[in-house]
C-alpha cells in the first residue's frame, strides 16, 4: 500500500513542526483488527500535524508485527512502543490504567490526545479536525466526543451507539448517569488535564473514572456525527469479561458503587442525585443479574466473597445484602425503617407497583398501620392498591404525612423531585443502598 494512497505529503509537507494531535492507540491481540484502526488514523485530512502512538501490550499473534509493517512505512507519523512482557498483567486493577497514562505523557507530544482502542476504528476522515478545530475555538472545552456505530462480534448487530441526542454542550449529570455513553475511541482530550490526583490514584484512567475526573475540568462537547465504529464483545475484551459470569458482574458492580460514591464526596456532592442515581443503577443491576434464581442465591454468593473483599467493598456488600432481604423476605424489615413507622403514625406508601406492593405486605404482616398509597400528580391513579385507598401527593397533609417510598430508586431524581415539590420532607426509602 504506498504512501501516496493515504495522503502521507499532505499530513507532513508544509505544516508547522508542532504536533497539534497525538493519536494513541492500545493494543493487545489484535490482529484481526488493527489495521483498520491504523488506516482509520492514516485516512485523516487535517492542516495540522499529528503523530500516531500505537502501543502493543507483548500480543501473543502478529500485533506487533502488523504495527512494524506500518511503522517502517510511515516512520514520521508512527512510533511503535512494543513490551516483551504483557504489562497489563503485571499490575493491580488500578495500575493498569495508571500504566497506560505514564504512557501517554511519556510519549504524546500534542496539545490534544485522540484515543482509539486497537479493536475499533474510525471511518470519518475530517473526525480530527473537527474535534480540534472546536477544541482550538473553546478553551474552556477538556474533550470532545462524537457518535459512533457498535459493532456486536457475539450476536452481529450493527446500531448507531447514541440516538436522539443532538450536538451540543453534555449535561454533567447524563455522563455520569452514563445516559449518554462516550466510547474512548470517540474522544479527543487536552493533554494538560492529565493531572494524577487522590481520585485517579485510587481509581485509574480506565474510562469512566476518568470521564468523571474531566467534568471537574471543564465543558465536554457532542457531535450528533458518526464518525467511529466500536467493536462490542470482541475476544478478550472488557465488555466480554464483566459479562461472562456472575462472579466478574459483581466486581464490577462493587468497584463502580465505591468509585461514584467516593467522586460524590470528593466533589462535595456537586452532582449529588446524578451520583445517588448512578449508584441505584448499579445496585440493581446486581440483584437484577440473579432473576428468577432461588432467594438464598445472592445471600449464598455474598457469603462466599466477603472475605475476599477489602472493607469498602464488604460494606456495600452489606447494604446490597440488605436491600435484597427487604426485596425477598417478607418478615425482614429494616431497623431505620422500624424506627420510621414508630416515630410517625400517619404513614403512606409512595408508589403502586412491585416495590410499593413489598412494603404494603411488610407492614400488614407486622401489623402497622398505614393510611394508603400516593402517587405524583402525573401518574394515572387507581382507586385502590392492596385494598388500600390511593391518593395524589397534593391531597394529603404534607405537614403530618410521612411517606415510604416504594418506588425503584433507580429514578432518584424524579421521586425527589415529587416529593419536594409537594413540600414533604419527612420521608424514608428502604431500598435505597
Amino acid at each position: 500500500m504506498g504512501a501516496n494512497e493515504f495522503g502521507l505529503s499532505e499530513k507532513i509537507e508544509g505544516k508547522t513542526n508542532e504536533i497539534l494531535v497525538s493519536i494513541f492507540c492500545s493494543a493487545y491481540n489484535h490482529e484481526l483488527y488493527i489495521r483498520d484502526a491504523i488506516h482509520g488514523f492514516l485516512e485523516q485530512r487535517t492542516n495540522f500535524r499529528y503523530e500516531i502512538i500505537i502501543h502493543d501490550d507483548a500480543s501473543t499473534d502478529k500485533t506487533a508485527e502488523i504495527i512494524k509493517e506500518y511503522e517502517q512505512k510511515y516512520p514520521k507519523l508512527i512510533k511503535g512502543i512494543y513490551q516483551t512482557e504483557n504489562q497489563y498483567s503485571k499490575c493491580d486493577e488500578n495500575r493498569k490504567y495508571l500504566y497506560i497514562y505514564n504512557q501517554i505523557i511519556k510519549n504524546c507530544r500534542g496539545k490534544y490526545i485522540a484515543s482509539c482502542d486497537g479493536d475499533d476504528y474510525w471511518i470519518d476522515p475530517k473526525k480530527l479536525q473537527m474535534q480540534a478545530d472546536y477544541m482550538e475555538k473553546h478553551p474552556e472545552c477538556v474533550m470532545t466526543a462524537h457518535n459512533q456505530i457498535v459493532a456486536d462480534c457475539k450476536d452481529f448487530k450493527i446500531m448507531p451507539f447514541n440516538t436522539g441526542i443532538e450536538s451540543g454542550m453534555i449535561d454533567p449529570s447524563e455522563l455520569i448517569q452514563q445516559k449518554i455513553s462516550l466510547q474512548p475511541s470517540s474522544r479527543m482530550y487536552i493533554r494538560k488535564a492529565l493531572k494524577l490526583n487522590r481520585f485517579l490514584r485510587e481509581f485509574g484512567i480506565a474510562d469512566y473514572p476518568f470521564l468523571l475526573y474531566l467534568l471537574e475540568k471543564g465543558s465536554v462537547y457532542y457531535f450528533d456525527r458518526i464518525m467511529s465504529v466500536y467493536r462490542r464483545n470482541t475476544k478478550g475484551s472488557w465488555s466480554e469479561s464483566v459479562t461472562s459470569c456472575m462472579e466478574n458482574k459483581m466486581f464490577f458492580v462493587l468497584e463502580m458503587i465505591d468509585l461514584v460514591e467516593t467522586y460524590n464526596n470528593d466533589t462535595r456532592k456537586k452532582f449529588n442525585i446524578a451520583c445517588i442515581c448512578q449508584i441505584q443503577r448499579m445496585a440493581y443491576y446486581a440483584l437484577d443479574s440473579f432473576g428468577e434464581k432461588s432467594k438464598e442465591g445472592f445471600i449464598e454468593w455474598c457469603q462466599k466473597y466477603e472475605m475476599h473483599l477489602n472493607k469498602k467493598h464488604r460494606n456495600i456488600l452489606e447494604r446490597l445484602m440488605k436491600i435484597y432481604r427487604m426485596i425477598s423476605n417478607i418478615e425482614y424489615l429494616d431497623e431505620a425503617l422500624c424506627e420510621f413507622t414508630r416515630n410517625n403514625p400517619k404513614l403512606f406508601i409512595m408508589g403502586c407497583g412491585k416495590y410499593a406492593g413489598i412494603i404494603g405486605r411488610k407492614l400488614e404482616f407486622h401489623k402497622i398501620k398505614f393510611e394508603g398509597f400516593v402517587v405524583s400528580d402525573n401518574q394515572e391513579k387507581p382507586e385502590e392498591h392492596l385494598k388500600k385507598p390511593v391518593w395524589r401527593l397534593s391531597d394529603i397533609d404534607k405537614k403530618d404525612s410521612s411517606i415510604i417510598i416504594g418506588i425503584s430508586p433507580i429514578i432518584w431524581e424524579e421521586i425527589i423531585s415529587a416529593i419536594e415539590e409537594r413540600g414533604i420532607v419527612n420521608y424514608i426509602c428502604p431500598f435505597l443502598i
